[in-house]
């Protein structure tokens, strides 16, 4: 995603100079006449237009009306209010995430002691500050991610701890002075589409070529990587097996599918305000899972439920992200800040 954006954003840059240039009769050097022309006659739209069809012919009293968001007018007019547009609350700090650069690692060690005395670091926080170490663990379903990594990175972005700074700019600041020692693990890259026609599960776990076109697939197989759900089935009827044995026609082949990202119209933001009485805590987030947060919340702070107040008013889209991932940004962020309180 940041490399989309920041492409997009050269783009844009490289159309405006080279039109400015044309207009200017300016010649730029290493961009051909063909370049030129494409960038700026071939790629090229008028403004985007709409009807709409107020008919509304089956429409009764109440169903079928148009009836307007109660929001619509605030989101076109950029008059709607989103977390990260609220205004700073008094002695407010700002939350970095310290990552993790490697996509399997062992950590070997994980010394904050340069950020910490950084100008305007408050805190830092880690797995070492929770209640317990059942409340690091987490998952929208199966309870096996975990807020904070502890003595291993499954992969590259996880977060390791975070730093708290008076400003925005000092906690990212900070958060890049954790010095982090990691003891690379294995790992398994990829698979390949097609697997060669000799190969069988019982077969594969010979040791492959590098050079074989096949080896991601078979080096998989061989370290028995598989979701730890792949072996559970439900089933019904005549076996697979059998019933392909038996078919008089038969299609196989491999199907291929690449990673993709959601284009999201808001960032992940969090607000936590502490309330000193009790433990009780205030949550404000770009979240779509009001309840798992507050529970989550609760489960890092070790406190009742009820002690947690969790808010939201709007999303800027509503995908799985929002759902699950804001979890672990909040609870961070809820956990920097019940350090600095006390």
């Amino acid at each position: 995603m940041p490399t989309y954006r920041r492409t997009l954003c050269m783009s844009f840059l490289f159309k405006f100079w080279v039109e400015v240039a044309q207009a200017c009769g300016v010649v730029l050097d290493g961009v051909r006449k063909s370049d030129e022309h494409e960038v700026t006659e071939l790629i090229h739209r008028a403004p985007s237009t709409a009807t709409r069809d107020n008919s509304d012919p089956y429409a009764q009293s109440i169903v079928g009306q148009q009836i307007p968001h109660p929001s619509g007018l605030k989101h076109t007019t950029g008059e709607a209010i989103y977390t990260d547009d609220m205004p700073a609350w008094a002695n407010e700090g700002h939350l970095a995430l310290v990552l993790s650069s490697r996509a399997h690692a062992k950590l070997v060690k994980v010394d904050p002691s340069e950020a910490l005395d950084a100008p305007g670091v408050l805190t830092y926080v880690d797995w070492h500050d929770l209640p317990s170490e059942k409340a690091n663990v987490w998952g929208p379903a199966a309870q096996d991610e975990f807020f904070f990594a502890k003595g291993e990175v499954t992969s590259q972005g996880g977060i390791i701890g975070a730093v708290v700074a008076t400003t925005k700019l000092q906690a990212q600041r900070a958060a890049r002075l954790v010095k982090i020692e990691y003891e690379d693990l294995p790992f398994v890259l990829t698979i390949d589409e097609v697997r060669p026609p000799s190969a069988s599960p019982g077969l594969s776990r010979a040791a492959p070529s590098h050079t074989d076109p096949h080896f991601l697939l078979l080096q998989a197989i061989a370290a028995d990587s598989y979701h730890p759900t792949y072996h559970r089935r439900m089933a019904r009827g005549t076996p697979i097996s059998t019933a392909l044995a038996e078919s008089e026609h038969t299609l196989s082949g491999t199907t291929y599918s690449p990673s993709q990202e959601h284009f999201y119209l808001e960032t992940q933001a969090c607000i936590a305000v502490p309330k000193l009485e009790s433990g009780e805590m205030e949550v404000i987030s770009s979240t779509q899972a009001l309840t798992e947060t507050q529970h989550y919340v609760a489960q890092v702070l070790g406190v009742p439920r009820n002690r947690v107040v969790t808010k939201v008013k709007r999303l800027g889209g509503g995908v799985r992200f929002p759902l699950t991932r804001s979890l672990s940004l909040s609870l961070s962020r809820r956990l920097d800040f019940e350090k600095v309180a006390h």
